[in-house]
């Protein structure tokens, strides 16, 4: 159980999400499953667990478009680390072989569409009646 968890479960009342809630954050393939189930804009992607099968998918995405532009993403936590851009077949391939060294974190990965412009984060903290917001701020991603 997380801290957080722990001393809700002890009667501490503690800011912060839950195990459950932080998921979104520290497993990307479900996290991209959540936004494809809520229609929230996301890249295309398709998650794997398999090097031989993310090789095939990048390079059916090669051949039908030799300029395209990937993210490999290890689908658990890597301290900011576990995002690799590939800008050609070459290189995607590589970001997939990459992703046995980030251990657990890597075992299974996330292909997605690269996208351009700019990142931002913004966020909403509520008491389970009303909320407020964040300003946003301009995210620091791989370019």
């Amino acid at each position: 159980m997380r801290r957080n968890g722990l001393l809700r479960a002890n009667n501490f009342n503690v800011f912060g999400p839950t195990k459950k809630a932080a998921r979104i954050e520290w497993d990307k393939a479900h996290s991209r499953e959540f936004m494809h189930k809520y229609r929230i804009p996301a890249p295309a992607f398709r998650y794997f667990d398999s090097e031989a099968a993310g090789i095939e998918y990048v390079e059916s995405i090669y051949r039908e478009n030799p300029g395209h532009v990937v993210f490999v993403k290890a689908a658990g936590l890597c301290a900011g680390k576990g995002a690799l851009k590939g800008r050609n077949r070459e290189e995607a391939i590589n970001c997939i072989k990459q992703m046995k060294n980030f251990g657990e974190a890597g075992k299974k990965y996330v292909v997605e569409d690269g996208l351009s412009g700019e990142e931002f984060s913004s966020y909403a903290i509520s008491d389970g009646k009303t909320f407020k917001c964040s300003n946003p701020r301009r995210t620091q991603a791989v370019a």
